[in-house]
């Protein structure tokens, strides 16, 4: 049987087995300005071996450092850069992928390194021991990541010698030399052992005939190893064992108050077929005002629920059920486990269970046929996972749209779901504990639970269709896509850029002015609450396939739905609805007021790049000093709050931006519904969004961390915000991103984040440096970045004819990657929109790169690099103040 395809995918698939055994999936597309190659492995951190864990993470970091016949440890990345490409990889429990994108032109010379990574792989000892150290920054980089601390305390909780009790990052302690192995000799053992081509499969992307990505795989990939000298085995079965029914109660670093009911799953290939568990998932996640969440939610026990599926190992899942509880649902624990079997009951006991099902199958179906995207860097990353582990014929549907339908095996799944095979984890910052992971530290005790009585008199049934799940309604676009001449309700629209693709998206901004003085603090606040007040209104759209999001905005807030088909009339009326009257019941105000402080209270076990983003914002004046935040909020007042909410909707005013497949009708019917529901607030096209004065500041930002890491954020910008300037940024991106991580990380180790990007903030393009280390001190990375713009500046003086012209034409084809997919071409041109930019923008981009010429940019390169670096240096120790004030910062 070939290859399942969904009706609007343009991409044509081919799969072929090479005379080696390698798995070979093949796309073309010829829409496409880039090209792709992923490989996975059927090898991850369950294959590494007992006495050092990590060493398949290591074996993956250590996999682009040079190949024998491409030896310099730096050319792989340097040879994509130079061609508008990246690469990345990740290792997993069962897998190690590998992946790059690059200019098409460059496809066979990259796919020809890529190649060599896996025929001949280096591996120097003196780059392994180095390499470690950028393992060991990796894993204290997350060391705070509340998913990685928990799932290290359930590791202790599965049954025997299964592999996934392994700590899968690796660090100092576990990746060294052992009495009877060395790391190195470990290292070259795991690729022969595990690295073959029967355990590989290969797909490759890009606008190239399937004849032609046939002969690139064959070309470049019959020369892989075969006959791995470690037979594959399957792990053995993973259970709570005699833990079954017991409570792990695990102290946070956070302020949380969570339950999680994590169930081990097992699944047969009739069961995958149906995607039983996202199925599962489906019955307890999608709106249903009658399901467990509401039922739970209206007893005061729970603010929200969430179920989700996680690969344990190939033949079983986990599947969680993780509530966030109020200040009473603590002590009504076993009240919510009883529920929680009793909906569980209701699945299982399914009068007619084609019904619900087939309300999912549907949903998966039509998401499945109506997707109509060019492959991108993440569906080729899938796709060789997919190729990897399932059969040719599913390699697209598998995970997407059910297949089969098998009610019996899925009522004995859930069946054998009972009290005693499930892992109660409770988090709290204040739990007392007796026991610590060994890993992270991380605090915790257990105790024997007793579930309470089921109660099949709950009134709880299982999901219905949504609201918003019809045909094409009467305001959908109609044939002419034309807007009337001098149409005022749809002066903001932007045609659509992948012809014959239904995808619209609509943005409600909600613009507040002036500012008042507490709207930095109160306005995050706001829309937590507008989204919690709105959470069935946003299931029931994603139901029917209709994305819903409410994000804070530098003047107010915005209100974006994106899809293609569904009723968007009665969507819009209950939005509206909401925005007009927000408000929440007292449990919801005081929940979601602690979940805001709590976030905030949080900040300081953030990632230290979070955090240092977040203060560069407060050294421009964009965001207030984090301190003053806590202190607000610590005398929050809810009247005050609500002369904030009330101000905000009686002086705001609205704007509106369309994308795509949107008429006349539809803007009018907008329209009508806000005059309707805002009859006193204003609609307008023109962008009124304060602009930042690049140059109204040039200083450093010093603060303390907590850790041994110091990092150095720092900016540097061209002369102005023109589009002229934004291709010089983006070029001097292309020629700075690979040699800075090269001489900074691979040859330095001065830690796992290093980066040079070019970014925008304010509409205002500059040049992004980012560095984290435990190895130098904050004013010595600043230093060692300006030796770095130092060599920069004679590697541009020196830059040849040739080069230039590569990497700008390179360029071209990355500025059209964001236009290639509607989803993401509605984002930039929202974006571009926001920032008061014509609508013809992108357009001027692509011409500023076209007529730059290389004498301009030696000169404008050479000025940038020239002006002063500032930014943010963060330091172990005492925090000082900005040596400047960050007022004045907007006209």
């Amino acid at each position: 049987m070939g290859i399942i395809r969904g009706h609007n995918d343009p991409a044509r698939y081919q799969s072929l087995t090479m005379d080696n055994g390698l798995q070979v999936l093949l796309v073309s597309d010829n829409a496409l300005d880039k090209a792709y190659a992923s490989v996975s492995v059927a090898a991850g951190y369950f294959q590494d071996p007992p006495e050092m864990p990590g060493l398949a993470h290591l074996y993956e970091h250590m996999l682009s450092k040079g190949s024998a016949k491409y030896p310099s440890p730096g050319e792989y990345k340097a040879f994509l850069a130079a061609n508008s490409g990246r690469s990345n990889a990740s290792t997993s429990a069962i897998r190690t992928n590998y992946y790059f994108q690059v200019s098409a032109a460059a496809f066979p010379a990259a796919l020809d390194r890529f190649a060599w990574q896996f025929i001949d792989p280096l591996l120097p000892a003196s780059l392994i021991y180095r390499e470690r150290q950028a393992v060991d920054a990796e894993f204290r980089l997350k060391f705070s990541d509340a998913y990685r601390r928990k799932r290290e305390v359930v590791r202790q909780y599965i049954d025997g010698d299964h592999p996934y009790r392994k700590f899968s990052t690796g660090n100092l302690t576990t990746l060294r030399d052992q009495p009877e192995l060395s790391l190195s000799g470990a290292i070259n053992g795991f690729g022969q052992q595990h690295y073959c081509a029967q355990r590989m499969a290969l797909v490759l992307a890009g606008p190239y005939p399937l004849s032609r990505l046939a002969k690139e795989a064959k070309d470049k990939f019959s020369a892989l190893p075969t006959g791995c000298e470690q037979q594959a085995g399957l792990a053995g079965t993973p259970d709570y064992g005699s833990h079954g029914g017991k409570l792990i109660q695990i102290r946070s670093l956070r302020d949380h108050n969570r339950l999680t009911l994590s169930f081990i799953v097992g699944l047969t290939e009739p069961l995958r077929q149906m995607m039983a568990t996202a199925y599962l998932e489906w019955l307890f996640d999608s709106y249903n005002p009658n399901g467990l969440e509401a039922y739970l939610q209206q007893q005061g026990i729970i603010s929200s629920m969430n179920a989700s599926q996680a690969l344990l190992d190939r033949q079983h899942e986990f599947f969680n059920l993780e509530f966030r509880l109020t200040s009473k649902g603590g002590a009504r624990q076993d009240e919510l486990i009883a529920a929680t079997f009793d909906y569980l009951d209701r699945i299982r006991q399914q009068t007619n269970p084609a019904v619900s099902f087939s309300h999912f199958a549907t949903l998966q179906l039509a998401r499945f046929n109506h997707t109509s995207a060019h492959p991108e860097a993440d569906t080729v990353r899938r796709l060789a996972d997919k190729t990897l582990f399932r059969p040719t014929q599913h390699i697209l549907t598998d995970g997407q749209t059910p297949t089969g339908f098998y009610p019996q095996l899925f009522a004995r799944m859930v069946e054998e779901m009972q009290p005693d095979s499930l892992l109660l984890i409770a988090e709290n910052d204040d739990f007392k504990t007796d026991r610590q992971e060994p890993i992270y530290g991380t605090g915790y005790a257990e105790q024997a639970m007793q579930i309470a009585r089921r109660d099949s008199a709950r009134p709880l049934a299982l999901p219905g269709a949504s609201p918003y799940v019809v045909g094409r309604t009467p305001h959908q676009a109609s044939e002419s896509k034309e807007h009337e001449k001098g149409d005022r309700a749809c002066q903001t629209h932007r045609p659509g850029t992948v012809p014959g693709d239904p995808f619209r998206s609509v943005s409600l901004y909600l613009d507040v002015g002036p500012l008042p003085h507490d709207f930095a603090m109160l306005n995050p606040l706001f829309a937590q609450r507008l989204r919690r007040q709105l959470r069935p209104v946003i299931e029931g759209a994603e139901q029917a396939l209709i994305g819903v999001e409410v994000e804070t905005t530098p003047q107010g807030l915005s209100v974006g739905l994106s899809g293609r088909e569904g009723n968007w009339s009665l969507l819009f009326t209950h939005l509206l609805a909401a925005l007009a009257a927000p408000q929440l019941d007292d449990g919801s105000l005081r929940q979601t007021l602690r979940s805001y402080r709590a976030e905030l209270a949080g900040f300081q076990r953030d990632r230290l790049s979070d955090r240092t983003s977040y203060w560069l914002n407060t050294l421009l004046g964009l965001q207030p000093d984090h301190a003053d935040r806590l202190a607000y909020m610590d005398r929050f007042d809810e009247q005050q709050y609500r002369i904030f909410v009330d101000s905000y909707l009686r002086h705001g005013r609205v704007r509106l931006f369309y994308y795509g497949e949107v008429d006349t009708p539809l803007c009018q019917a907008v329209l009508a519904q806000l005059r309707h529901y805002l009859p006193d607030t204003p609609v307008e096209t023109a962008v009124t969004d304060e602009r930042w004065v690049a140059g109204a500041l040039r200083t450093f930002y010093p603060v303390s961390v907590s850790g041994p890491d110091s990092a150095a954020r720092l900016m540097l910008l061209p002369t102005d915000d023109s589009a002229q300037s934004a291709a010089l940024v983006r070029m001097m991106e292309a020629l700075l991103a690979a040699p800075f991580f090269h001489q900074l990380r691979t040859q330095e180790q001065l830690g796992y984040s290093v980066s040079v990007r070019a970014r925008e903030k304010y509409g205002q393009p500059y040049l992004s440096y980012y560095v984290q280390s435990d190895k130098k001190t904050a004013d010595a990375l600043l230093e060692r970045i300006r030796q770095f713009n130092q060599w920069a500046a004679q590697t541009i003086r020196k830059l040849d004819s040739r080069t230039f012209t590569q990497v700008k034409s390179r360029l071209g084809d990355v500025l059209k990657e964001p236009y290639l997919n509607s989803h993401s071409a509605s984002a930039r041109l929202r974006h571009h929109y926001q920032q008061g930019r014509p609508a013809d923008y992108p357009d001027q981009l692509a011409l500023a790169l076209r007529e730059m010429d290389k004498a301009w940019f030696v000169s404008q390169g050479l000025d940038m690099l020239e002006q002063p670096l500032f930014g943010v240096l963060a330091t172990p120790g005492v925090r000082t103040e900005p040596t400047q004030s960050a007022s004045g910062m907007f006209e």
